[in-house]
């Protein structure tokens, strides 16, 4: 720091105020010093400083215009992977798009499936998790495979009872994981049917960090499905930073398996917008208008016909 003392009351002044402010009174000093010559340079270095603000867009705006709507309210993968605290990271790990894309590329007969998961109800019940899931296969993301609601309810420092519901009339909630607001209005009480066979325990895994294996508290979880041989299914699951491992049963009205879990489960990734070959799904659900040809908008076929009419009936009078 350059001081420039006059005397010693005046050095001491400086000090004590440096002491306090650290290195931002380094201008304050030299102003003192040079009034004049400090404010014409610090006046060129702010407008400097304003102009590159106004040709480049913030650094928030350009991530906002990336970030899918699914998306804005959870994390990327990077980030999460620095959440330290592990209720939030717990929460966090639930949330996002997931595919199994990878880890059934050499499983014949199975098919890839994705699901989406979001959180809802902030504004009916602050301070409470609750999630929407929606699994679709990636052909027909219009059509879900199916739609659940879950409520997390933290038991003690290791364990969450993770409730589960089925929408009464899912079909307006198809996709409401486009909509910013979707459930903003949702009354709860009335719109919800808790499936209580489907609820489940998630549990700290005591030899892994950041890891949690769901159980299943019940053996007769509907399928909502009706259409489907399976009547019910027996789901267990583990959640960590690179996504679930699912182990999904299908069993039949006589509880008999139709199809068991695959090599202890099967991976479901975390699916990052950030990474440059993610596809986001509002590009796939997005309603395309197909806009008229330059040659349909001018043909006026109704104004023509009627004149050569005219023109056939004088000369028949003649």
């Amino acid at each position: 720091m350059l001081l420039l003392v006059k005397n010693d009351i005046t050095y001491q002044k400086i000090t004590v105020i440096s002491y306090n402010f650290n290195k931002s009174n380094c201008i304050l000093i030299l102003l003192l010093q040079f009034p004049n010559l400090m404010r014409i340079i610090f006046g060129y270095l702010l407008c400097l400083f304003a102009l590159n603000v106004q040709a480049q867009p913030s650094e928030s705006n350009n991530i906002n215009s990336l970030v899918p709507v699914y998306y804005q309210q959870t994390v990327s993968n990077d980030s999460l992977k620095k959440i330290e605290h592990k209720h939030d990271r717990f929460l966090h790990q639930n949330l996002g798009h997931f595919s199994n894309k990878e880890s059934i590329a050499d499983v014949p007969g199975e098919r890839e499936s994705q699901f989406i998961v979001i959180p809802i109800f902030q504004k009916q019940r602050a301070g409470e998790f609750w999630i929407y899931i929606e699994y679709f296969s990636p052909k027909l993301v219009s059509q879900p495979i199916e739609q659940r609601i879950q409520h997390y309810i933290k038991k003690d420092r290791y364990t969450y009872q993770i409730k589960t519901y089925h929408l009464k009339d899912p079909v307006p909630y198809i996709n409401a994981w486009q909509r910013t607001n979707a459930f903003d209005n949702f009354n709860i009480k009335e719109g919800l049917v808790h499936d209580e066979f489907c609820d489940m325990l998630a549990t700290a895994d005591e030899e892994k960090d950041f890891y949690h294996k769901f159980v299943p508290m019940g053996t007769d979880c509907p399928v909502q499905d009706s259409s489907s041989l399976a009547k019910y299914s027996y789901t267990s699951f583990d959640v960590f930073d690179e996504g679930y491992i699912m182990c999904i049963e299908f069993l039949d009205e006589n509880k008999k398996i139709l199809k068991n879990c695959h090599n202890g489960g099967t991976l479901f990734k975390r699916l990052d917008y950030l990474d440059p070959s993610y596809v986001s799904l509002e590009e796939k659900t997005a309603v395309v208008t197909v806009s008229p040809k330059e040659d349909d908008i001018d043909e006026e076929p109704k104004e023509k016909k009627p004149k050569k009419e005219k023109k056939k009936k004088e000369k028949k009078g003649k």
